[in-house]
């Protein structure tokens, strides 16, 4: 078999692309393993990892077929004298050496093939300390020196190519590209044999995919489709270093990928030797809170002294008492005890390996599944909550320990109960991960498979590949992450023998929707009927509720598995991978549900949860009163003994067999106590009697309580003079409201009045406050605490939260048609304003059947609208009219229906020429004018991905971004704010300046394109950028104009400018300076 050997010369810099480089080497090999071996040569260790001559120990780069050389802000560590060029001068660094030497073989034997990566983000340069500022300038000077001669001609024009990237994904994406062409240029073909159907791949230890479960460390090689997220969490983990702070919070919705994305991608990276710049060891360890059991000190001692951790500690004195002690009580010291044990890890390496040095050292600790510190608030009452984040707070600020952290969105604000986590999360300390895009999931549903050796089958009668059906179907569900991998198994299950996964498993699964409920009900309906009939009781001990949401819940093998038939349940969902095993710090065995999707998508638990959703809510109280009761050393004021929550402890007795052993103990304690309280309040009853009887006072008893009546309705009056004020004053409502509410505590219309006034006054705290009260004070709960609470999630800018509260809300059966008129209008406007118009057009239809109405029918349109429904749009258009024809939301929406027939052409004009950006972005400027912006931006990714250096498209789809209020990648460096307005309706000349100046620019798109080394072209395009508050593109046009003519006074003089105007003043002296020197010696001298 030929063998291509593949050479990869990097300084320390690029530790991650060396990284990655390694990956996509290992990944095509299994993509071409019947054709060609690859052999690549990585060198992964710094100098310090080496002898003192380490150039001598590393093969001739022009004994390989293929080398790549990656380069960013420096050359790298001087060479040995021994090694010079051919005129006597020195090498500046092993990368000159090898590029020359490479060449040098290139130009004689036309091997090996080059290929050369420059990484143009701009480096880190510390201010302080100043000795390795200087260190750093002086190494991208030299760097700068260094292209310059070996990639520029005298006149400024190109000599040898090399290859641009913008972030690790960029990078990964270009050499993938061209390692596929050279290997397709060098392989052999396949060869025809009775065998050639036979697949095979790097990865043989079963399926590549992962059901439900995250991805662990060990699965790194079948990990894909993050690497952006990779590098942006890695910059976030380093900057946040350099600020002496090293923690970093990774936050996103469910089934977003976080532990996963931390496990199996940040992690393998970052601790590998060299990643990051001058580290050429690291321990690690992980944790969730829920594995310390009832002590999360003890379960993250025995984290730190896991095997990838320091289990060295026990060896040297320290146990894991000890340990769990400290960080409890002193965990300032801590820190020093993990430098001093890495200290000694380093120098046994150095003596082990023969080093000159010993490598510099670093932990990480993960803490995933943070939320767990809120969702198990009665493991971890808030004093416990607070203890534990100083304890990782102290590590994050030793300069020793990085921490990264995971949480799910649902449970941010709960950050802000706990100021150190508030502070450890600042900066550049947090990063929300969004679902994958398209291209991202492509890469989850193929990549695994190619490194399996499987192979999606094509239909016959259509065509269509099953991975285009897979990927279809995913990119309808955003948040359907954790279904694509548990279907991907399911049809590995299935596959058949020549590995292919089929068509016909897909069908039979129904889809990714259905395929979680088609394998959790085969895996019940094979229970016999005695094991079966346990399906509530267990699943209620392996759910709770936490903010409205269903949770998973821990709980221990031996109480839920206390007969036969319970334990057949368990056997048979945990050999389905429904529900997982696992081990606590006691060494217990444990069992919990694999992932929170089987609460959504399996329609048997779905209703089992919703009908016992009160129960749940109940129990999960309780467990977290038992926390704070045990927090307070058992204070029986804190035990549930009087009122609501007494009736409540005694409705969750009646079913104790679904409580565990604390929450039995907290609710008995508490009946307990309030049987003690009511023989208490009988005996002073009886005295109070006796003694009124004999004092003769039952007549002044009387009048006290008619005076009392008398006070509230005279503030009642008042009241409804307040309100009937246009519009009312809110502080006289809560302050109104809140002497009835001393008065009368049962009132509840009063407490709603109240509610609504604090929330007008933006009084968050003290709305839910009132809130609280409320529902302590009425039983059972109103219904208008979960509208309210919709009310103020919206208002705080959070429409996820606002539409669990505002869906709770009209779960209530008694809701008259007003509410659930409002509710259905806040649902629709809440999905829309997070994009999910088919969500947001659903609500808005079960408004319409309820009572038809022209509102209704005219916001369902606008959604048909955005779904380019056009004819669906129409007919709800043509109803709102024989409803209303005058109304103005009917007459303003006939101009736009009558701009769908420009979108039905422009419709035509993609379909006819789809590799064609201008047909996709005529249709999106059209979008944007009818303000569909997410269909818009939808355009501009296709356009985009046709021709990805367009700076318009760039722009475009930044501002695209911003009016739908999505987070904007910080390359291409694009500004956005509403001094470039796009709506059309207010400032109609702004936005047909915007739209000139968008057209304008991409004219100099396609011109850049057609002549590269055109100097005015990009001078112009800079112009125009500079002009629009573009300073970051601008400057990029005029360094690139510079590029090829380096002593263009025009671009020096455009670039300080832009400089200039982005603040970057010092820049632009340079610049000037230059333009002064340039003139200088350009002038004629007098004699």
């Amino acid at each position: 078999m030929k063998v291509l050997r593949v050479f990869v010369s990097s300084p320390g810099d690029v530790g991650r692309e060396r990284e990655l480089a390694g990956q996509v080497l290992n990944r095509l090999q299994g993509e071409y393993i019947r054709r060609v071996k690859l052999e690549p040569y990585l060198w992964e260790y710094e100098p310090m990892r080496a002898t003192t001559d380490y150039q001598g120990n590393i093969p001739k780069p022009s004994d390989f077929d293929i080398v790549i050389c990656i380069l960013w802000s420096r050359l790298g560590s001087r060479l040995n004298e021994k090694y010079r060029h051919a005129d006597g001068s020195p090498y500046a660094s092993g990368t000159e050496y090898e590029l020359e030497e490479a060449a040098e073989s290139f130009t004689k034997r036309g091997t090996p093939a080059i290929y050369v990566y420059r990484n143009q983000q701009q480096p880190m340069i510390p201010i302080e300390p100043e000795d390795v500022r200087e260190e750093k300038v002086r190494q991208y000077k030299a760097l700068q020196n260094f292209v310059e001669r070996w990639f520029l001609n005298p006149d400024g024009t190109f000599r040898i190519a090399s290859n641009t990237y913008n972030g690790l994904a960029d990078f990964q994406d270009k050499l993938e590209s061209d390692l596929h062409k050279i290997i397709e240029e060098k392989a052999p073909p396949l060869p025809e044999s009775p065998g050639a159907r036979v697949r095979f791949g790097t990865y043989t230890k079963g399926s590549p995919f992962r059901r439900l479960r995250a991805f662990e460390f060990e699965d790194a090689e079948v990990f894909f489709g993050r690497t952006k997220a990779i590098d942006d969490v890695l910059n976030a983990m380093q900057a946040q270093a350099a600020a002496d702070c090293a923690f970093t919070l990774i936050f996103g919705g469910s089934g977003s990928g976080k532990s996963s994305l931390a496990r199996a991608g940040i992690m393998p990276m970052l601790v590998r030797p060299g990643v990051v710049e001058g580290i050429g060891l690291w321990r690690w360890a992980t944790l969730r809170p829920s594995e310390g059991a009832s002590d999360i000190f003890a379960g993250l001692a025995a984290a730190l002294m896991s095997k990838t951790a320091l289990p060295e500690m026990a060896a040297s004195g320290t146990s894991a008492e000890d340990l769990t002690r400290a960080l409890r009580e002193a965990p300032g010291g801590v820190p020093l005890l993990i430098k001093t044990n890495l200290a000694q890890i380093a120098r046994d390496v150095q003596t082990k390996e023969q080093l000159n040095a010993p490598p510099s050292a670093r932990f990480l600790l993960l803490v995933d599944q943070l939320e767990e510190l809120f969702t198990m608030a009665d493991r971890f009452p808030l004093e416990t909550r607070k203890r534990f984040v100083a304890a990782i707070g102290e590590m994050a600020r030793s300069g020793t320990v990085w921490v990264l952290a995971t949480l799910r969105s649902e449970f941010y604000s709960g950050c802000e109960e706990i100021p150190e986590l508030v502070t450890l999360k600042s900066g550049q300390g947090q990063y929300q991960l969004l679902p994958p895009t398209k291209s991202e999931l492509s890469q989850i549903i193929r990549l695994p498979a190619i490194a399996a050796g499987l192979e999606f089958e094509v239909e016959a009668e259509t065509g269509t590949s099953l991975d285009d059906a897979l990927l279809d179907a995913a990119g309808r569900n955003p948040g359907a992450l954790p279904l694509i991998e548990f279907t991907l198994d399911e049809l590995y299950n299935r596959r058949r023998d020549d590995r292919v996964l089929t068509h016909a498993a897909f069908r039979e699964l129904r889809g990714i929707e259905g395929a979680l409920e088609t394998a959790a009900e085969d895996v019940f309906k094979a229970l016999p009927p005695e094991v079966a009939s346990l399906f509530d009781v267990i699943f209620r001990a392996l759910v709770t509720v936490e903010k409205d949401s269903f949770v998973r819940r821990v709980a221990k093998m031996d109480a839920l598995g206390q007969t036969a038939e319970r334990q057949h349940f368990l056997h048979a969902f945990v050999e389905g991978r429904l529900l997982v095993t696992d081990r606590d710090e006691q060494n217990r065995s444990v069992v919990q549900v694999a992932h929170e999707a089987l609460f959504t998508h399996w329609p048997r638990l779905q209703q089992m949860l919703q009908a016992d959703r009160e129960f749940l809510r109940r129990r999960a109280r309780a467990s977290a009163a038992f926390g704070l009761w045990e927090e307070q050393n058992r204070d029986s004021s804190y035990l549930w003994w009087s009122g609501k929550l007494l009736t409540e402890v005694k409705t969750l007795l009646a079913r104790s067999e679904e409580l565990d052993a604390r929450e039995q103990e907290f609710a008995r304690a508490s009946v307990a106590a309030g049987e003690s309280a009511k023989r208490k309040r009988l005996l002073a009853a009886v005295a109070a009697l006796l003694v009124a009887l004999a004092a003769g006072v039952s007549g002044y008893l009387w009048w006290n309580n008619y005076r009392e009546a008398g006070q509230v309705r005279a503030l009642r009056a008042q009241l409804a003079n307040v309100l009937a004020a246009t519009p009312p004053a809110p502080y006289a409502v809560s302050d109104l409201t809140r002497r009835i509410l001393e008065k009368v505590p049962n009132d509840s219309e009063t407490w709603a009045l109240q509610a609504k006034a604090l929330l007008d006054q933006n009084d968050y705290a003290g709305f839910d406050a009132a809130l609280d009260r409320w529902q302590h004070n009425v039983s059972p709960k109103p219904a208008k605490i979960d509208a309210l609470r919709g009310d103020k999630e919206m208002k705080q800018d959070r429409p996820l939260e606002a539409i669990k509260a505002w869906s709770a809300y009209l779960r209530h059966p008694d809701l008259d048609i007003d509410s659930r008129r409002a509710s259905w209008r806040k649902l629709a406007s809440a999905h829309a304003k997070l994009g999910q118009w088919i969500e947001a057009r659903d609500r808005l239809t079960e408004w319409i059947k309820a009572e038809d109405n022209l509102e209704a029918r005219v916001q369902r349109a606008r959604m048909n609208q955005q779904l380019r429904d056009w004819d669906a749009a129409q007919q709800d258009l043509e109803r709102a009219r024989e409803i209303n024809p005058s109304d103005p939301q009917v007459k303003n929406f006939g101009p736009i229906m009558g701009e769908n027939k420009k979108i039905e052409e422009l419709n035509e004009q993609v379909e006819k020429s789809p590799r064609d950006p201008a047909t996709w972005i005529a249709r999106a400027t059209e979008l944007t004018r009818q303000q569909q912006f997410q269909a818009a931006l939808e355009d501009i990714d296709h356009a985009l991905n046709l021709d990805p250096d367009s700076v318009r498209l760039a722009i475009e789809k930044a501002h695209l971004l911003w009016q739908l209020q999505q987070s904007i990648p910080d390359d291409p460096g694009v500004l956005v704010s509403e001094n470039w307005t796009r709506d059309k309706d207010k400032f109609p000349s702004a936005f047909e300046a915007a739209e000139a100046s968008l057209e304008t620019l991409g004219g100099l798109d396609a011109r850049i394109a057609q002549q590269p080394e055109n100097v005015e072209a990009y001078l112009e395009r800079g112009d125009l950028l500079n002009h629009l508050g573009q300073f970051s593109l601008a400057i990029r046009d005029f360094t690139r104009a510079l590029e090829i003519d380096s002593r263009s006074i025009q671009a020096l003089q455009h670039r300080a400018s832009a400089y200039r105007a982005a603040g970057q003043t010092q820049l632009a002296e340079a610049d000037l300076r230059r333009v002064n020197e340039l003139t200088a010696t350009s002038t004629p001298q007098t004699p």
